[in-house]
């Protein structure tokens, strides 16, 4: 069981993505704001953060950045939607922010449990462990 730090300021998104990873064993703990999730990131221990790249205000590269700075060997996740103008400036941000990965909305659960599968067993934070 991994425990994975859901950032996304659409409450029914943030749930069904939840519901997705806690089906699949893992631990979510939730943020819906920048706030929580940089509150999160300091007090809890995450394997892995997946972050909606278009959250109100334009939070997502501060979240990253705080990710990256928090805990440099965390692998990220981010979703992206919004079309493929909005899309293309916020890949831009994910790629600078040296995201694992990221998935486009709409994607299904097993693509979303997958791609966190893989990251979990296969990413910079397994390959670390292996190192020490």
């Amino acid at each position: 069981m991994a425990h994975i730090l859901l950032v996304e300021d659409e409450p029914d998104t943030r749930y069904a993505i939840a519901q997705v990873l806690s089906s699949a064993g893992h631990e979510i703990v939730e943020a819906g704001s920048a706030d929580d999730a940089a509150q999160l990131l300091a007090d809890a221990d995450v394997d892995l953060l997946v972050c909606e790249l278009q959250l109100s205000g334009g939070q997502a590269p501060g979240i990253l950045d705080e990710a990256r700075k928090r805990k440099p060997r965390l692998d990220v996740i981010a979703i992206c939607g919004g079309g493929l103008a909005s899309s293309a400036r916020h890949l831009e941000a994910a790629r600078a922010a040296g995201v694992a990965a990221v998935l486009h909305k709409p994607f299904d659960s097993e693509t979303l449990v997958a791609v966190a599968e893989h990251l979990l067993g296969h990413g910079r934070r397994a390959a670390a462990r292996a190192s020490a």
